[in-house]
């Protein structure tokens, strides 16, 4: 593992553990969700 991938790896987890980004991707995932079921 490169320590750039240890780095990327590290803010990826800060990012999906911080509450306002959680709830980022919470409404990200209805999106997604909305176009499949419109598909």
């Amino acid at each position: 593992m490169k320590k750039v991938d240890l780095v990327d790896e590290s803010m990826f987890e800060y990012k999906f553990k911080n509450p306002k980004v959680q709830k980022y991707k919470d409404e990200i995932k209805e999106e997604i969700l909305r176009s499949v079921i419109y598909m």
